[in-house]
């Protein structure tokens, strides 16, 4: 379990990256209907990852106990 938190961790974190550079290319292009989509998505990443986050936090606390 651990171990699949961290990768979908690290696949967020690397997701979140790559929908940020678009988002900026996005704005830079003018291109508002695509940036206001991939800051939705960013956002739903963000809350992705959190919860794995919290998941992984938990699990952790439990393997201590």
């Amino acid at each position: 379990m651990r171990n699949k938190l961290e990768a979908e961790i690290t696949d967020r974190r690397l997701e979140m990256a790559n929908v940020l550079d678009q988002i900026k290319r996005s704005v830079r292009r003018g291109e508002d209907e695509l940036a206001l989509t991939l800051v939705s998505r960013k956002q739903a990443l963000s809350e992705e990852l959190e919860r794995a986050e919290r998941e992984l936090e938990g699990v952790r606390s439990e393997a201590e106990e």
